[in-house]
């Protein structure tokens, strides 16, 4: 769906909510889905922080698109405001869109307050998957039992168990997630909050081989061939040599899944088949990649938390307040790549 005029849009928030006292005693605004918003908030004069994890098209149709990119081309740039996306693949088409380049910060998910504690040792979690046409679990489950009846060493199946399946107290808070061998992602967007969630914990994630990512993330809404566009005066392909909504164009498609955190993040186990994945399931040391995991989150965390404190610090200066000593170097706006 698209607003039918985002200028109509505006205008609309600036005649309802332009003169709320609330939001003028406000500090500093924050605005994420869909990034338009973040020009309806700074209107207010304040900071802006924009932490982006869409296409920054969303609701903006095409007529409105070129005005739209500039605008938020310009905002970008303006010292006041910080940008930054939650996964490289969002940075990159920020890029393609308008010529700015901003930071990644990756979710970090501290509020899972989970660890790996695999005592679930034959069941593996199996986020949800969507398909009109059968049942993944169900699949799953039919080859591990096959394969269990022809192991020698008679082990009991391994059981995969999907997320929307478990009971309302295995859904209960993050413990239960951290539970099992490993989480099996049949990814269906180009980012899964799930996914950051799983690497924060240091639950071994197994995923389809890299070939076929691409066909997996080009489901997602967010590869839309309306989202198409870029800011007047922008040569877009001298960013990137393929448009990230061209779903006609394997080369296209292969290209842009490489910005996905799913083959950009280490330590992430690949399939090609299902015999595949059970035999990797069965010989996989899990402990040794969960402890690799771990060290990754560590130094996401730290990036993120300097990222954050600085950020903080910079809104803090533009109010008046003096910077702590140990703030480090000060956040530094969008940059233009031409």
């Amino acid at each position: 769906h698209f607003l039918s005029s985002a200028e109509r849009y505006h205008d609309l928030f600036v005649e309802i909510m332009g003169d709320d006292p609330e939001l003028r005693a406000a500090d500093v605004f924050m605005c994420g889905e869909p990034v338009l918003f973040c020009r309806l908030l700074s209107i207010f004069g304040k900071p802006v922080i924009g932490y982006i994890s869409t296409p920054i098209s969303v609701y903006v149709k095409s007529d409105d698109r070129a005005l739209w990119y500039q605008q938020f081309h310009d905002m970008a740039l303006d010292p006041r405001h910080i940008f930054a996306t939650t996964t490289p693949i969002f940075a990159e088409w920020v890029a393609y869109a308008t010529g700015i380049s901003l930071p990644v910060v990756r979710p970090v998910c501290a509020y899972t307050e989970a660890s790996y504690w695999p005592v679930r040792t034959r069941e593996v979690l199996m986020l949800r998957t969507v398909s009109l046409f059968w049942d993944t679990e169900c699949v799953l489950n039919y080859f591990a039992r096959q394969a269990a009846r022809s192991n020698a060493e008679e082990k009991a199946p391994i059981k995969f168990r999907e997320s929307t399946s478990l009971t309302g107290k295995e859904r209960v808070g993050y413990s239960a997630f951290a539970e099992f061998l490993a989480a099996v992602i049949f990814p269906y967007a180009v980012s899964q909050f799930w996914f950051y969630e799983l690497y924060s914990m240091a639950v071994p994630i197994y995923m389809p081989s890299r070939d076929t990512i691409p066909l997996y993330v080009s489901q997602d809404y967010a590869v839309c061939p309306d989202f198409e566009g870029h800011r007047p005066g922008h040569a877009p392909h001298r960013v990137h040599p393929h448009s990230p909504f061209d779903l006609d164009d394997w080369a296209a498609m292969t290209y842009w899944a490489n910005y996905t955190d799913y083959l950009t993040l280490p330590h992430i186990t690949y399939f090609d088949s299902v015999p595949q994945l059970l035999l990797r399931l069965e010989q996989g040391d899990h402990r040794a990649i969960s402890t690799e995991m771990r060290k990754t989150h560590t130094e996401l965390l730290g990036a993120a938390t300097t990222f954050w404190s600085q950020a903080l610090e910079h809104v803090a200066a533009l109010n008046g307040m003096p910077r702590s000593e140990s703030s480090g170097e000060e956040v530094s706006p969008a940059d233009a790549d031409e």
